[in-house]
């Protein structure tokens, strides 16, 4: 679940890098591929919206949209929950235990995918540009609006309510429940262990215990990079220099904290945001003038670096995760064993002179005589 959790990051934040860096020059492949991913955000009408066969859907309806998701699906988990609990006899308290740690794993689950596509949303409410010979601002998301003017007045203040809401709520709410209950994330004899483990374990279980607060960093690394680039500096290589210095810190704060329990994680978190590093050094790079054989080194290499990053992860996932390369090793040592045992020469022993029995006998002979 962590290493999901570490390529699930790198998916939402790589899917949403064309939407919120729109001036870069992107390759076709790379938007080929980066617009399917776009499903890990939970925006799907954005992405039926850019397909050869697009929806017809004004923004301000796929942003109210979007907005009510959250509560769709959380409902959702709690009505699935709730039946869950009436199927279940009230005598099976283990599986009620079960039952409630699903759900808890679930919400949690669908709060970390549906938080970036938010943060975008309600960032690109506010993204305006000036065009030459139009009076006013316009919408990027839609041409149609003047910005501050009209319908689009009561939406932006929408926006704002949503954005302490949703951007600055769930973190918000994620660290008082933790603070609050820090005594218990870690000690097993405190007496709400048990339940803290059960309602916010996936929160912090992956992490060391002194850094139980880092999935706050990752969250707020989603925002800057799926929301708060959207506003700053649109359009313009101020904004592509920013996304590399957020990501710059982020890389560094993972190289020198290591903060997982597993290095497994540490290398699979290095590797991602690294890779993360890189594609916005390569955004900056097409904005740049340069020979056609120069865009093309760089626009290959930009579209094949996430294609490594997600199965360098998925390689960690398998061999070191699962075991496999545990297995391998272990093959390999008993085969190198026996071939061993086989080849060993055995050393051969040889009567000594002087033992007991050999003076047990020579004396009977003697008697004898």
């Amino acid at each position: 679940i962590g290493q999901a959790k570490i390529l699930l990051s790198f998916i939402q934040i790589f899917s949403s890098m064309p939407n919120v860096l729109d001036n870069v020059p992107w390759p076709k492949i790379f938007l080929e591929i980066s617009l399917p991913l776009g499903i890990f955000n939970l925006d799907f009408l954005s992405i039926f919206a850019k397909t050869s066969c697009g929806v017809n859907v004004r923004f301000f309806d796929r942003f109210v949209i979007h907005m009510i998701l959250p509560v769709v699906v959380i409902a959702a988990i709690l009505s699935a929950s709730a039946v869950a609990r009436v199927c279940t006899s009230k005598t099976k308290k283990e599986a009620l235990v079960r039952i409630n740690e699903t759900t808890s794993k679930i919400t949690i689950l669908a709060v970390l995918l549906l938080f970036p596509g938010l943060s975008t949303k309600v960032f690109q409410m506010m993204k305006c540009v000036s065009i030459d010979g139009v009076e006013g601002e316009l919408l990027v998301e839609d041409y149609s609006v003047t910005c501050n003017q009209g319908e689009h007045v009561g939406y932006t203040v929408l926006a704002s309510v949503f954005l302490g809401v949703y951007v600055v709520g769930i973190p918000l709410l994620m660290f008082v429940l933790m603070w609050w209950n820090r005594k218990a994330l870690h000690n097993e004899n405190h007496p709400k262990h048990r339940w803290v483990n059960t309602a916010l374990g996936g929160l912090f279980l992956q992490y060391e215990p002194k850094y139980w607060w880092f999935e706050l960093m990752i969250l707020l690394n989603k925002t800057l990079m799926c929301g708060g680039l959207v506003v700053l500096a649109p359009g313009s290589p101020l904004q592509v220099l920013f996304a590399i210095l957020i990501m710059l810190f982020h890389l560094l704060i993972v190289m020198k904290l290591a903060p997982y329990v597993k290095d497994s994680e540490d290398w699979s978190a290095f590797f991602s945001t690294l890779g993360l590093c890189l594609l916005s050094l390569g955004a900056y790079s097409m904005m740049l003038d340069m020979e056609p054989q120069q865009r093309t080194i760089i626009d290959l290499m930009t579209t094949v670096l996430p294609l490594v990053c997600i199965s360098v992860v998925l390689c960690i996932m398998i061999f070191v995760d699962g075991g496999v390369w545990k297995k391998i090793r272990g093959k390999k040592k008993r085969s190198e064993k026996v071939k061993a045992s086989a080849t060993q020469v055995q050393p051969v022993t040889v009567d000594e002179p002087n033992q007991p029995e050999n003076k047990n006998t020579d004396s009977a002979v003697k008697n004898w005589m």
